[in-house]
């Protein structure tokens, strides 16, 4: 028991530390598409044509979490669009295009 809290808080703590590295280092279509795929990971469902984000996040939320205004956040979600990454629906996102995505998070 104790050896999967150790875990959980080392995964945890890595992370803090690339979330902190984005902020540093990345614009917001990169933080952004980053925690797109950490979303994804952690509670996207697969359908047959996409990845679905089942909680609906404003782009306020979005902004606080990568440290971005809301209009940066928009501007971020066009660029992603734009790409053919996501889609967005009622506050629903989907992501389309997980190479793209991933393509993108990393650009910085």
């Amino acid at each position: 028991m104790a050896w999967g809290l150790i875990e959980g808080l080392t995964k945890r703590m890595r992370r803090s530390d690339e979330r902190q590295a984005d902020l540093a280092l990345k614009k917001t279509p990169a933080r952004l598409a980053g925690l797109l795929l950490q979303l994804v990971e952690d509670e996207g469902v697969a359908t047959p044509d996409a990845y679905k984000i089942p909680t609906r996040y404003t782009h306020d939320e979005l902004g606080a979490m990568i440290g971005a205004r809301r209009v940066a956040v928009t501007r971020a979600f066009g660029k992603l669009k734009g790409e053919g990454a996501v889609e967005v629906r009622r506050h629903l996102i989907r992501v389309t295009n997980l190479e793209a995505l991933e393509r993108l998070a990393e650009a910085g």
